[in-house]
């Protein structure tokens, strides 16, 4: 007996009439084949019925599979499906100031008990409670509920207490700090949901009541104890000691509240040491870096230590005391010396058409980054000989002049073959100017100071990656619990 139009061999192929499509179907019994064809007939006239026209295989089968979807689907919506909204507005946004109501957190626990709560029979028999008043604790609600038969009055927490504060309001404190937001965002994010906030005092209670300040400087301070026994396991150690980096860092631009300067190995690349102050400790900002310097490092020999050479961002106050008062080798960091190189080299390098030749030479147009690359090859290639440096920073004209004798041996423009990729430089005024520049530069005139090669660029990283988190590079740190009073005064929370 052969199958409906549209049942076969699972094969695709075009006719005349249009596609086919066979699907192949194994009965175990002859019977059960009958049964099956004598059911596919039956529905296909009850459908033809209906519809009032033959209906053939395909649209049978469309019809059968627009049924099995639609009870996929009603069995996927039934957790709503089976049940009405206690109002009529549930879930609805009306439009008419829904989103200035504040925002509150609850726990599953606490909403059961309202629930239980409103349903229960009040003393005088009668179920008909109403909310009078509430008051928004944080991220909390507290409500309070009164009869309109008796007027008994009762109240509703959103959330239970662990010890004498609300367990929701610290759960959040504890979610943001471990997440590495600052306080300042959390109020930004809290503020902006309408979701309440919690102030700076409440704050600070937590974090002493549950011991987060000790906790978090005891980490810090047994990480800071292990990276300096890890340096003094190193060979290098026992004869040259440590050279460290300090940076400061501040929580603003202009007139800083806070100030942290923490102190990176050399060797490691690990913070030994970190110290902060704020406006209240030391009233300028702008020498903020020096009184946090005169801290850390004496704190971070303190602990055994060797400290021989601590490289900075060029602070004059700050190398003074590091030569006269530590008696220590100074040296200036890399990046701090090269990060307006290829601005300095604007005036040279670009101009009008008119001034061309004049104020500014077109040979010199595509040497503004590279230049900044090869004082950083000039710094790590000096052996740590200030002459070196020098001698190796003017020899930078000469090798875009095309004259590479003078060049490391191990650059690539020593090799047979070599291409430059940039202009070479025939304009003898080009030569005078670009040559000028170059010993206006910090890292030319400090030579001393730069020869040891000290990268200020790694402390950045380290501290962005690891003691922020996830802070903003001009937010300050002490040991996360750091609070930007000022914040808080903005929104009244103080």
């Amino acid at each position: 007996m052969s199958a409906p139009d549209g049942v076969g061999s699972l094969k695709k192929r075009a006719r005349r009439e249009g596609f086919r499509y066979q699907m192949e179907l194994n009965f175990g019994q002859k019977e059960d084949k009958d049964h099956f064809l004598a059911r596919l007939d039956r529905v296909k006239g009850s459908l033809a019925t209906k519809r009032r026209r033959p209906v053939d295989n395909m649209e049978l089968l469309s019809h059968l599979l627009d049924l099995a979807e639609k009870e996929e689907s009603e069995v996927q919506s039934q957790d709503t499906s089976s049940s009405s909204a206690m109002l009529n507005t549930s879930g609805i946004y009306a439009g008419d100031g829904d989103e200035e109501q504040p925002l509150f957190v609850c726990e599953v626990s606490a909403f059961e008990d309202l629930v239980l709560g409103m349903t229960r029979w009040c003393t005088c028999g009668m179920v008909n409670r109403k909310m009078i008043s509430y008051r928004q604790s944080g991220h909390v609600i507290r409500a309070e509920f009164q009869c309109q038969s008796c007027n008994r009055k009762e109240w509703w927490a959103s959330s239970s207490l662990l010890g004498s504060r609300y367990l929701i309001n610290q759960k959040l404190i504890h979610a943001f700090t471990c997440a590495g937001m600052l306080p300042s965002q959390y109020y930004h994010f809290c503020r902006l949901a309408s979701l309440g906030t919690v102030g700076k005092r409440y704050t600070d209670s937590v974090y002493n009541s549950k011991g987060y300040v000790a906790a978090i400087e005891s980490c810090a301070e047994a990480s800071m104890t292990k990276a300096i026994d890890e340096i003094k396991a190193t060979s290098e150690y026992e004869t040259d000691g440590e050279w460290v980096i300090t940076d400061a860092r501040h929580d603003s631009t202009a007139n800083a509240y806070h100030t942290t300067v923490p102190c990176l190995s050399g060797s490691i690349h690990k913070i030994v040491g970190c110290v902060t102050l704020s406006r209240k400790e030391h009233t300028c900002a702008q020498t903020r870096e020096l009184a946090c310097t005169k801290e850390v490092l004496p704190l971070v020999m303190s602990k055994g230590l060797n400290v021989t050479e601590v490289a900075h961002d060029n602070s004059p106050s700050v190398t003074s005391y590091i030569v006269e008062e530590l008696q220590l080798k100074n040296s200036y960091d890399t990046w701090h010396g090269t990060k307006n190189v290829a601005k300095a080299m604007t005036s040279i390098a670009t101009g009008t058409k008119k001034r061309a030749g004049i104020t500014w030479y077109p040979e010199l147009s595509d040497k503004r980054k590279s230049t900044k690359t090869h004082l950083y090859y000039s710094m790590k290639n000096c052996n740590k000989s200030p002459e070196n440096l020098r001698d190796s920073i003017t020899n930078i004209v000469d090798h875009y002049r095309g004259k590479h004798s003078n060049c490391n041996q191990s650059s690539s423009c020593r090799r047979p073959g070599y291409a430059p990729s940039k202009k070479l430089i025939t304009d003898p005024n080009a030569v005078e100017a670009y040559t000028r520049k170059l010993k206006q530069t910090l890292i030319y005139v400090n030579a001393e100071s730069y020869c040891s090669e000290m990268s200020g660029y790694i402390l950045g990283g380290v501290i962005q990656s690891s003691s922020t988190h996830l802070s903003p590079q001009k937010d300050s740190f002490r040991y996360y619990n750091l609070q930007n009073e000022n914040e808080y005064r903005s929104y009244g929370l103080e």
